[in-house]
């Protein structure tokens, strides 16, 4: 019985102590890897001498497991890592540089294409239920009609038969955007130009848009005769009305027709990327509702109704446009309807663009990531003795794989905070000069989401390119380390791993390459498509005439003729004619022709129009291939004459057959359109898109439009910028007054000039977005100042000299200064050929660039000195008597010297560079990249030469190749301190750092003058 007893309570406790070692087990997945094995070692022991109390015992193991956990992931040793993180990428600041910036730009770029894709395609309109509002169009595969726009009567009948919207509005539309109309608003305050809408009473109802002040149009303020309300935007009211709360019921003047402001809108109303200012009613008549079934010139728009599809509405407006077809075969005979979401629609063909923009920029940033895993790697090496070290004192592997990780992270940290400012100025240059075809272009900006992925998209790149770093010095040979082979125990692992990095990152480029290379071989092919008409030494400018001068069609005729005959006599001018549509500005409208003497069923379908003067052919470098041009005699009054197109005579008439002399008119056989003779015959010219065959044209002679607004081109044997220029002295001289008082002299001029842009460099003058770079960037370069003033008033040694005031900062802040600020001062003048000051004529060659370059500057030494000037105050402040004064001033002045050479140097480079091109977002991609490259270069060709030794003579020639490195190579020759600087002592090749500095600050100077060499005294 007593040997059953205790072979039941051996039994018993073997139970107790397998329960407790199942929750010891079980709590030990907390306890970090490392202390593992050996915590359940110890907790076993323990449960196997006390057996009794196990169970109780295990119970104290989670917590402990816990205490562990917290004790190696606490907030002290994660400190503790990124301190010792910062320590050591503050002894290697070349790599960290060269790293973090590799990073930035990668980071820059994603951040900043998200930026757009998630303004443009993802994020909802900024209407109410957004969601449920569609866009409507009519489609014709008779008239190759894919999206066109729709007529009055069709419109009526949608309205009345459909039952899947809740309502539906209607505007002018011109092919996929909004007819904006030109209005002259005159009366009080200076006559202003208007930009505007024609839009169906309930318009803004279907968008879910409520007007800031009063009220939205009435449905009966459509009709004609009621239709003078008018809303304006929240722009023009504060710009032309100061914000008038009074505005709502007063009066104002367009084109001579009194209107009624009935409305304000919010001042972020936008609708199709159209910034517009005034809004006005359609003013139907009721026969245009209930019959004109022709011209189709309305774009609609719709909002569902709850619970409603849009393949239901879809399927509704079909059946609809069956009924519509069988009822008015004339018209309708298989036209369809098309039913989309709004937001769709306005994207239109710019999804696909955009996406393959992400993936590329994706594929970027993989490419950075590997370059600085390679980096890391032979970081990693170099570091491996001390790796092996640590793991020799008890550092587990777990705990330098998260050092590792942890100086990865805070590296893609400080380059995803530079990509973040890098991104700013990207977005701000897309809106600012971004193509007008983007859609939801005023939409981009960096929000909330963006700043989620920026910080998504750090941690998952220092995670990236950490990992196999991190990876690899868990596999390194602690003896090996030790005894100074670090090279070779871990050589073949390490090389492995750098080969596999190569190879994607030579995968990802490659892919990159392939894409570029396409994409350049399409726009090769673009180049050599035979136009029909020759652009180069052609000058085009568009013409807008005020409504109130020229009302009336003889005066706009008398104008028109004027304006050629001027143009004509002009020094250089070869031809000279004026269009409706110019170069690429597609057609003026479409419709059917009957050509005389044909059967009924012979006919054309949708034919383009386009009105032009004569010598038009001749100024865009075409061709009359039969018969003649437009005479003078083609006035009104006169026989009807018109010019045809290659495209037109091949589809339409037989190969033997003349066109010349035939009659033709503008509708199907037995409509009421007058007999028009054909007398030319005009060479196909690409006037819609280029990479699209020409449309049949018919081309009738200039009558401007009820928009005032016509094209001038001008071929010319001269100058085309200086023709230019001269040409909108003629147009402007032809309408007002020139003018004759007295002129300054050229150093008032450059002084204003010099002002001008000093004050645009900092934005003054501009938009907040225009004073966001250089402020940023001012106070940036001021806070080490500051924190400096901060140390030494505790006590503490000045941190910094004056002559090597944080030259990374610098670096990166000067870069970014000149790459945002640089084409803010000279590429807008170069796009546009036009100078601030109207009216100063005397300009030599070298004063306009004279005047930009000593802005630039002066804005430089601002940014440079005034901190210099900070820290020199808040030393001194602390000073206990003269002589420590008069020391921190003899050590001012070479730090002023050495920022003075700074501002020079960099001011030409960053004004030539941002020359080059018009377009201001290139050209701050073209400072920016050329700055980094260059820096990159030096460093990379200085760290690969010099090897343990800075003062070689391969590090001393690589620091010529940027010019940071070069006046950081004069300033150590002049005296100063080669120890916190970028290069060495440059050692005998200091005279050649001299010398190079100023032959680039010449070549920068000429290359800038040479640029602005069309600017001549006058």
């Amino acid at each position: 019985m007593k040997t059953s007893n205790a072979k039941a309570a051996k039994t018993a406790k073997k139970r107790f102590v397998a329960v407790a070692r199942a929750i010891v087990n079980a709590a030990s997945v907390f306890v970090p890897r490392w202390r593992r094995d050996d915590w359940r070692r110890e907790w076993h022991a323990e449960l196997w001498y006390a057996p009794r109390d196990a169970v109780r015992l295990s119970a104290g193991a989670v917590p402990h497991a816990l205490q562990l956990l917290q004790q190696h992931w606490s907030l002290d040793m994660v400190m503790q890592d990124i301190c010792y993180g910062c320590r050591m990428l503050r002894r290697n600041p070349a790599f960290a540089i060269v790293a973090s910036l590799t990073l930035a730009l990668g980071i820059g770029a994603t951040t900043a294409i998200f930026s757009i894709v998630n303004a443009v395609l993802w994020r909802d309109l900024p209407y109410r239920d957004a969601t449920r509002l569609v866009q409507l169009w009519e489609t014709n595969p008779d008239r190759h009609w894919t999206d066109a726009e729709c007529s009055p009567a069709n419109l009526a009948d949608w309205r009345r038969e459909n039952q899947s919207f809740e309502d539906m509005a209607a505007y002018f539309g011109r092919a996929r955007d909004a007819w904006v109309r030109n209005f002259a608003l005159t009366g009080a305050g200076e006559p202003e130009r208007l930009s505007g809408m024609t839009v169906t009473a309930n318009f803004f109802s279907v968008l879910g848009v409520q007007p800031a002040f009063g009220r939205g149009f009435l449905p009966e303020e459509e009709w004609d005769g009621k239709d003078e309300a008018i809303i304006i935007s929240g722009g023009l009211w504060r710009r032309r009305f100061a914000g008038d709360p009074a505005i709502v019921g007063r009066t104002l003047s367009l084109d001579g027709r009194t209107r009624t402001v009935v409305g304000v809108l919010p001042p972020d109303f936008r609708f199709n990327n159209a910034a517009l200012d005034v809004w006005v009613p359609m003013g139907w008549t009721p026969q245009s509702v209930a019959s004109t079934r022709r011209p189709h010139y309305l774009r609609v728009i719709a909002r569902l109704k709850p619970a409603v599809s849009v393949p239901q509405a879809q399927g509704e407006m079909q059946r609809i446009a069956k009924g519509l077809e069988r009822r008015y075969p004339d018209t309708n005979t298989h036209m369809g309807v098309g039913v989309g979401p709004l937001q769709e629609w306005m994207v239109g063909p710019s999804r696909t663009a955009l996406q393959l923009f992400l993936g590329a920029v994706a594929f970027v940033l993989l490419v950075a990531c590997a370059n600085v895993a390679n980096l890391m790697l032979s970081r990693g090496a170099v570091r491996a003795r001390e790796l092996a070290i640590r793991s020799a004192l008890g550092a587990s592997s777990a705990r330098l794989v998260r050092q590792m990780l942890t100086e990865s992270v805070l590296l893609a940290s400080i380059g995803g905070a530079v990509g973040l400012v890098l991104a700013y100025a990207a977005v701000q240059g897309v809106i600012a000069y971004g193509p007008d075809s983007l859609p939801r272009l005023h939409e981009i900006r960096l929000d909330r989401a963006a700043l989620a992925f920026t910080m998504l998209v750090t941690i998952a790149t220092g995670v990236v390119f950490g990992v196999v770093p991190a990876r690899q010095s868990r596999v390194r040979e602690v003896t090996t380390s030790l005894r100074g082979s670090a090279r070779q125990g871990g050589a073949l692992s390490g090389s492995r791993m750098r080969h596999a990095l190569v190879a994607a990152e030579l995968a990802l480029s490659l892919a990159l390459l392939v894409s570029a290379t396409l994409l350049a071989r399409s726009f090769v092919k673009l180049n050599r498509v035979d136009l029909g008409f020759t652009p180069s030494q052609a000058v085009s400018v568009q013409v807008v005439l005020p409504r109130s001068a020229y009302a009336k069609a003889d005066d706009q005729r008398a104008f028109v003729d004027r304006m050629l005959e001027r143009v004509r006599a002009l020094p250089g001018v070869m031809r000279a004619g004026a269009a409706q549509r110019g170069l690429l500005e597609g057609f003026l409208w479409s419709s059917d022709f009957t050509v005389e003497h044909r059967a009924p069923d012979d006919f054309g379908i949708q034919v383009k129009h386009n009105e032009l003067t004569r010598g038009y052919i001749d100024a865009i470098g075409g061709r009359i291939v039969r018969g003649r041009d437009f005479s003078e005699s083609d006035r009104p009054g006169a026989p009807l004459v018109v010019l045809v197109n290659d495209a037109l005579v091949r589809k339409y008439f037989k190969a033997n057959e003349n066109p010349i002399g035939q009659r033709l008119n503008f509708d199907r056989p037995g409509g009421n359109s007058p007999w028009r003779t054909i007398v030319g015959v005009v060479r196909d010219a690409r006037e819609e898109v280029v990479d699209l065959d020409p449309n049949p044209t018919i081309y009738e002679p200039l009558a401007v439009n009820t928009d005032l607004m016509f094209t001038l081109v001008m071929r010319t044997a001269t100058d085309t910028a200086a023709l230019a220029s001269t040409i909108r002295g003629v147009i402007h001289d032809l309408g007002y007054r020139g003018y004759d008082g007295p002129r300054l002299g050229r150093v008032q001029i450059v002084k204003a000039l010099t002002w001008h842009s000093f004050r645009s460099a900092f934005g003054i003058g501009r938009g907040v977005k225009g004073k966001i770079v250089p402020v940023l960037a001012f106070i940036a370069m001021c806070l080490p100042a500051l924190v400096n003033a901060f140390a030494v008033a505790r006590g503490n040694s000045r941190l910094f000299g004056y002559d090597v005031y944080t030259p990374s900062l610098r670096v990166a802040l000067v870069t970014i200064f000149i790459a945002a600020q640089a084409p803010e001062l000279v590429s807008r003048d170069l796009r546009s050929h036009v100078l601030p000051l109207y009216f100063c004529r005397p300009l030599r060659r070298g004063d306009y660039p004279l005047a930009k370059y000593l802005a630039m500057t002066g804005a430089l030494l601002v940014l440079i000195e005034v901190p210099l000037v900070l820290l020199y105050v808040g030393t001194i402040a602390s000073a206990k008597d003269g002589s420590a004064v008069w020391h921190e001033t003899r050590a001012l002045i070479p730090g002023l010297g050495v920022g003075l050479m700074w501002a020079v140097l960099f001011a030409a480079i960053g004004l030539v560079l941002a020359s080059f091109t018009g377009r201001r977002a290139y050209s701050t991609g073209i400072v920016a990249i050329s700055c980094v490259l260059t820096f990159f270069l030096a460093l990379l060709l200085i760290q690969a030469e010099g090897g343990q030794s800075a003062t070689s003579t391969g590090a001393r020639i690589a620091g010529l190749f940027s010019p940071f490195t070069i006046l950081d190579g004069v300033r150590v020759w002049l005296g100063g301190s080669a120890q916190t600087g970028l290069v060495a002592d440059p050692g005998r090749y200091g005279p050649l750092y001299g010398v190079l500095a100023v032959l680039v600050l010449a070549a920068c100077l000429g290359g800038l003058a040479a640029r602005y060499r069309k600017v001549s005294q006058s």
